[in-house]
């Protein structure tokens, strides 16, 4: 039986993907997504309520894993962090 270069290539990606996915599944277009999603609402909420609470852009920016300036754009933008 013989496999063509292409059958190859596909054979290694899907073994690569599967390689990296959570899962073990190979990864589809959405599945990154999602997670990378939450987490970003999740860090901004805990930064918001954190913000309520008095402490500084630099607590919370070390408490929630980003930077200050990021903090500081998303609070002198006038958006709400949420």
């Amino acid at each position: 039986m013989t496999v063509t270069v292409l059958e190859e290539k596909q054979k290694q990606m899907r073994e690569r993907h599967a390689k990296h996915s959570r899962t073990g599944r190979p990864l589809t277009q959405s599945q990154p997504l999602v997670p990378d999603l939450q987490r970003l609402l999740r860090r901004r909420i805990q930064a918001h309520l954190l913000l309520e609470r008095g402490l500084s852009f630099a607590q919370v920016a070390i408490e929630v894993k980003t930077s200050v300036e990021a903090l500081r754009l998303w609070h002198d933008k006038g958006r709400p962090l949420l």
